[in-house]
């Protein structure tokens, strides 16, 4: 995909400006221009360079690492007097720094100049030129053409209104983003659909690349502030805060691709709740699921699981009608339940306790969020005294905790985690005990690890850990059960290794690749899993006098792990366990011999440490592999500079012990 982009100037202070693109949201537009580009993921951004949208998106287009086209209506100097310098020094600081990154910046950066006039019609002329060169790079898919402008239009056209009629009689796909729209004053929207990689009939789809190539430039055109249902599952619950929102946004947008049973549970409750503007969509081809055949459809088209680009700006074109904030209110009734009962919509209200206000669940559920996306430890600690306080429902309460509990885990906060996840002493019989197992045998098995780095004795710990495990794992192959079974039992293993019990290692290491193997079988789209059976098994041929047939499983597996590894990571959303698993079997087949060399594993864990952005938890889970590898003999300096590369992540984000 190429973009092609032109906007509004950003208004001068003071007067004399037709009021376009006003300086106080300069900020809000730089954060949507931001996420756009980071969900489109193009090859290429065209832009000219003024003070305003331009240099937004050129500022974010290099941040992401894009390849980045600037072409002027005139030259630089000539660009910078008449379109820059009077809107102050911090926008030509910026200007010369954009224009300095494009010329020194090789290839992939073109910076091209013209001699149009100074006037209306120079300038639009300019707006030509940009589409031509757009229309003559070739070889990069679609072009979307994104403007910035006002929804109400002044009387007299802009350069940027020029800019999109030239465009659309081009035959381009364009979306607009309004520079004036404010958040708080912005129609809500909530987004219901899969993430990731995911199993489709015989083949895969790749969610993620739906959301970011169609959907988001659909909520972006009609300037609605989105949130995706999975941002808010970092617990994996749906909680009350899910509920509130499929109940109360203005649109709610419903992608069906995968027959998900969570999404159809979420449709359900969103057409309870509301009568109008839940919008469907599907693959081309697709029969919409069981009782709402009668609604209206969106489609697009997929090829072997990847999006087609036309048809999702040919979709993001027919949204346009219906997700028009002015439309809303009048929106047709598309709700079944609605169409039944004689029911009247009204914004609801979250129930709290009985001395509660009505929306104090909800309250803790969006403070507890903000917490957890910070990764502020002091946040979460004053949320946990207000969370046992609260006079909520008991399971509402049970909610939090394990959301809080989940959190501290993750930032490497062991025993506070433990503190919060223990006295929750849930049973199987109820729906969140197998998470809360997970998280609480987690915990359990890292405070174990950072015992024995202290020589203290993690056996009470693991002992703990490995009851919950059993426990879980005996209730099904579940791939998350299973891969941290199995991380204790690797955990194990390595203790023996520093001991000198090879015998020992090797019995503890083949459990863990069974129990890895078990959870790969179970999800094979679960790549994390995959590629530690096959890594185990290489170490138990290679080292611990394996067997042949244990090297034979290892090589079966590893491509089948690599697969959905690579095309999680291809999807742009910077999962580090995709990134770091694509990284690990670049390695292994450094390790095995064939082929890559020691900078490329280098470079693979480099991305993974920059693109995934890794919490000290995942950081340390990469270091106790390398680590591994390092007792067996492997890798020599590969392994220290990967590890030179992943530790910092470790200390970066290291807090404090608590007490």
């Amino acid at each position: 995909m190429l973009v092609v982009h032109a906007g509004n100037r950003v208004d001068a202070d003071g007067a004399g400006t037709p009021g376009r693109f006003p300086p106080d949201q300069v900020d809000v537009v730089r954060a949507r221009l931001a996420r756009l580009l980071a969900h489109l993921r193009p090859e290429v951004v065209v832009s000219a360079a003024a003070a305003g949208s331009d240099l937004l998106v050129l500022q974010e287009a290099l941040r992401l690492g894009l390849d980045v086209h600037v072409v002027l209506p005139s030259t630089r100097d000539v660009f910078r007097e008449r379109s820059v310098a009077d809107r102050g020094a911090a926008w030509t600081t910026a200007y010369d720094r954009v224009l300095d990154a494009v010329t020194a910046g090789g290839d992939r950066y073109v910076l091209v100049e013209h001699a149009f006039p100074g006037t209306h019609g120079g300038y639009c002329e300019g707006n030509q030129a940009l589409l031509d060169h757009a229309r003559g790079l070739g070889g990069h898919g679609e072009t979307l053409a994104v403007a910035v402008r006002p929804r109400a239009r002044p009387d007299r056209p802009s350069v940027t209104d020029d800019f999109v009629d030239r465009a659309r009689t081009q035959g381009l796909a364009c979306i607009d983003l309004d520079p004036g729209a404010r958040p708080a004053d912005q129609p809500t929207a909530f987004v219901v659909m899969p993430f990731g990689t995911k199993p489709r009939g015989t083949g895969f789809v790749d969610c993620d690349q739906v959301f970011g190539r169609l959907i988001v430039p659909a909520l972006e055109d009609a300037d609605l502030r989105w949130q995706r249902a999975d941002e808010d599952l970092d617990t994996g619950l749906i909680h009350v805060g899910m509920i509130e929102r499929l109940g109360n946004a203005d649109v709610v947008v419903v992608d069906t691709v995968t027959q998900n049973p969570n999404v159809f549970y979420e449709l359900g409750v969103r057409h309870a709740f509301a009568d109008r503007t839940t919008v469907l969509l599907g693959p081309l081809g697709d029969p919409p699921p069981f009782d709402v055949r009668p609604i209206r459809h969106f489609s697009y088209r997929l090829d072997g699981g990847l999006l087609d680009e036309a048809s999702a700006l040919a979709a993001v074109g027919a949204l346009r009608e219906v997700l028009d904030p002015d439309r809303l209110r009048d929106a047709r009734r598309d709700s079944p339940v609605f169409e039944f009962f004689e029911l009247s919509r009204r914004r609801l209200r979250v129930r709290g306790g009985p001395a509660a206000g009505p929306s104090q669940s909800l309250d803790l559920h969006q403070r507890v969020t903000a917490a957890v996306r910070s990764r502020d430890v002091g946040a979460l600690r004053v949320l946990l005294a207000d969370v046992r306080a609260a006079a909520v429902d008991a399971d509402q309460q049970r909610q939090l905790l394990l959301r809080l509990g989940t959190a501290l885990r993750d930032l490497g906060r062991y025993d506070d985690a433990i503190d919060v996840l223990r006295p929750l002493a849930l049973t199987p019989s109820d729906g969140s005990y197998l998470l809360w197992a997970q998280q609480l045998a987690l915990s359990l098995r890292r405070r174990g690890e950072r015992q024995l780095e202290t020589g203290q004795d993690p056996e009470p710990s693991w002992r703990a850990a490995q009851e919950l495990l059993d426990e879980i794992v005996e209730l099904g192959d579940d791939p998350e059960s299973c891969g941290i079974a199995a991380g204790l039992a690797k955990r194990r293993g390595l203790r023996a290794l520093d001991a000198g019990d090879r015998l020992l290692a090797a019995e503890h290491l083949q459990r863990a690749a069974d129990l890895y193997e078990r959870g790969f079988a179970a999800a094979p789209t679960d790549f994390y899993t995959g590629l530690n059976a096959a890594t185990t098994l290489r170490v138990l041929a290679q080292h611990l006098g394996g067997r042949a047939d244990q090297l034979a499983r290892s090589l079966d597996l590893a491509p089948v792990a690599q697969f959905f590894a690579e095309r999680a990571a291809s999807s742009g959303g910077g999962d580090f366990w995709a990134l770091v698993s694509v990284a690990e079997l670049v390695l292994t087949r450094h390790l095995l011999g064939a082929g890559p060399s020691a900078l490329d594993v280098e470079r693979a864990y480099v991305r993974a440490a920059v693109d995934g952005g890794p919490t000290p938890d995942q950081a340390q889970t990469v270091l106790d592999q390398l680590s591994l590898y390092r007792r067996l003999g492997d890798g020599g300096d590969v392994i220290d500079r990967v590890e030179a590369r992943v530790r910092p992540h470790v200390a970066a984000s290291a807090v404090p012990p608590s007490g």
